[in-house]
């Protein structure tokens, strides 16, 4: 009886977990920068492994003390599936997978794989998108002392925000330098380096800052070595597989200069702080406890489960599946141009002057296609653009900081007009280049239906009790599409300039309700 009990413990954990972590799993192979977790997770799990072995006869711990620490994560975890957020599952995760193996092992399992289950942590995303934050603020310092470098170099550019500008070429500092992507795979080398060598706690630190500071300056060296490789040599290497390449041969170079500095550290202090920790005490083979002693065949732990799973469930009747909550929709391979005539020729006097289109690559910012629509009023210049595909509400503002606006006053329409629409209105401007701009932007997906802006978690946590409107629109209708209007000019834009500008948004997104195609035509 204790045995089927344990196994459908098993199986209710993978209930549980399974969908969102499927979910937040997709999410992290979206992202570049966690696009390296699939073999830290292999990584750690041999480490789990050997820190397994030759631990003797283990005994399981004690049920009233591993269900006074599993309750909480479980409640953290259903949670979660109220409000459909794989993140927070994911954190539920991590934090269970010790207390598991306290339940399985007792307390000297639970001290062996304690690091491990720590080291979960550098995969788990900073919350509240603080993650973007730090993207922006590192692409930002880059090109900042990129173009400290390139001066001292005599190399003629010009930087805006993220932007470096020379005569022969461009180059958006993300697409010049993986910034997070280097820091986020590095430290997690790191880290794995410190579990297998098992430093004392001074030269662990010491590994850690220099992995740090290496990053910081190969990003720099990427950056101005593609500057100066495209620009002095002629060859190509922004993008493509010789982008690719450069940045396989600078993450090599970190690597090994972290393990210079290690060496260093090594030389320059007394030997008590470089030497290894002595290894791990061998107690003989390990003996697992048997099934029916163990608190994972509890029947409490096993209805504990089912409550979460339950709610789970619950929470996900009125959407159809937990398991399309936030799921990345495919890529949009192609997407037919609308044309110059998709738009209004005028608009209260706005005159069109011409359309463009853009392709970028996968990972900007910026949306990988764009296609734009120019406008004129006297002296004022517009673009009306629809960029697209997003998997996620895509905050605009980010990409007009990275390339050197400095923002103003940030407000938000709700509802407005029969589609309900959302739009963000934004003031920008360059401190001493009279420069001065207004941007006002919303997102809709492919069935032309608006996306709003997110709620915060606990507003979303809520509507899950209530049943009404629980997830948002971005969470399972598709790619989606973002159309903006960014008037510029000399001076800030006068009250009836900017109510202008929103009409010529909304008149744009009533037009693309006649020349939109059937979204499923252009799938891949």
């Amino acid at each position: 009886m204790r045995k089927a009990l344990f196994w459908g413990g098993v199986a209710g954990l993978l209930l549980v977990f399974g969908p969102l972590l499927l979910v937040q799993g997709k999410w992290l192979w979206e992202s570049p920068q966690y696009q390296f977790f699939p073999l830290f997770l292999a990584a750690l799990a041999w480490l789990a492994w050997q820190r397994s072995r030759q631990l003797g006869p283990l005994r399981p711990g004690r049920s009233w003390l591993f269900l006074l620490a599993a309750l909480p994560v479980l409640a953290l975890q259903a949670l979660a599936g109220l409000g459909f957020s794989g993140w927070s599952s994911q954190l539920a995760a991590t934090l269970l997978l010790p207390v598991l193996a306290y339940g399985l092992g007792g307390r000297l399992l639970f001290v062996r794989q304690l690091p491990v289950w720590l080291c979960l942590l550098a995969i788990l995303p900073l919350p509240l998108g603080s993650d973007q934050q730090l993207v922006t603020a590192m692409q930002f310092e880059t090109s900042h002392w990129g173009g400290f470098v390139l001066d001292a170099l005599g190399v003629l550019h010009l930087r805006h925000g993220n932007i470096i500008e020379l005569p022969e070429a461009n180059f958006f500092v993300e697409e010049a330098c993986s910034g997070i992507n280097s820091l986020r795979t590095i430290f997690a080398c790191a880290l794995l380096y410190l579990l297998w060598k098992r430093p004392r706690a001074l030269r662990g630190l010491w590994l850690l800052l220099s992995s740090l500071a290496c990053v910081l300056f190969f990003n720099l060296v990427r950056v101005v070595g593609i500057t100066l490789i495209t620009t002095r040599l002629e060859i190509p290497i922004g993008s493509g597989w010789r982008h690719e390449v450069f940045g396989l041969v600078l993450f090599a170079g970190a690597l090994a200069m972290i393990l210079s500095s290690e060496r260093l550290f090594c030389a320059l202090t007394p030997q008590s702080f470089s030497e290894p920790r002595p290894p791990l005490e061998a107690l003989g083979s390990t003996v697992w406890p048997t099934l029916p002693s163990s608190p994972l065949s509890g029947p409490v732990w096993l209805l504990a489960l089912v409550g979460v799973l339950g709610l789970s469930l619950y929470a996900s009747l009125p959407q159809q599946s937990l398991a399309s909550a936030r799921l990345p929709q495919p890529r949009l391979e192609s997407f037919p141009e609308l044309g110059e005539e998709a738009l209004p020729e005028s608009y209260e006097g706005w005159q069109r002057r011409g359309y463009s289109t853009h392709e970028r690559g996968e990972e900007t910012i910026f949306g990988q296609f764009s296609q734009t629509w120019h406008y004129e009023a006297g002296v004022r210049q517009a673009a009306v653009s629809l960029d697209y595909p997003f998997v996620d509400w895509h905050e605009l503002s980010i990409c007009y900081r990275a390339v050197g606006w400095t923002q103003g006053t940030r407000s938000i329409e709700r509802g407005v007009g029969p589609s309900g629409l959302d739009l963000v209105s934004v003031a920008w401007s360059r401190p001493g280049q009279d420069e001065f701009g207004q941007l006002i932007f919303l997102l809709f997906n492919g069935s032309l239906e608006p996306v709003p802006e997110p709620a915060n978690w606990l507003h979303r946590l809520f509507e899950r009790f209530r049943l009404e409107d629980a997830v948002s629109p971005i969470d399972d209708q598709g790619p989606l599409f973002q159309l903006q209007v960014f008037v510029e000019g000399f001076e800030p834009l006068a009250d009836e300039e900017i109510r202008r500008a929103r009409g010529l948004l909304l008149e744009s997104f009533e037009r693309l309700r006649t020349a939109w195609p059937e979204l499923e035509e252009v799938q891949p």
